[in-house]
């Protein structure tokens, strides 16, 4: 596995310690469909969380978040919907959010934009 794929999979390993910390739990990661991917999948109660991970080597987290530009929204919405169609949880509430993680002096800061789009 090559370094950049390796550190990505790390920062999104740390967004998904976040949205544990903050109540909810990951019930995918990596789902992939010829069109798209969703990063982190997660539940709270009959919410799900779509969750899109962006880092940054430096900057600020609007940075990151801002990267996830009007194609990439759409790519998701598709690969959500198919996602749905297989998720076994009931929910009533579908919710994306954009965990924006910048390095900070060495150190990731990560800022998770509930609602991004």
């Amino acid at each position: 596995m090559d370094s950049r794929k390796a550190e990505g999979l790390r920062i999104e390993e740390l967004v998904a310690g976040e949205l544990v910390r903050r109540g909810y739990r990951i019930i995918a990661r990596n789902y992939r469909k010829p069109w798209g991917e969703i990063d982190i999948v997660a539940i709270s109660g009959r919410q799900i969380v779509v969750c899109e991970v962006r880092s940054r080597s430096r900057g600020v987290a609007a940075d990151a978040a801002e990267s996830v530009g009007i194609e990439k929204r759409k790519k998701i919405r598709m690969t959500t919907e198919s996602y749905l169609q297989e998720c076994p949880f009931l929910f009533d509430e579908v919710r994306f959010f954009v965990a924006a993680v910048v390095m900070s002096a060495g150190r990731p800061e990560i800022e998770i934009i509930e609602d991004a789009f």
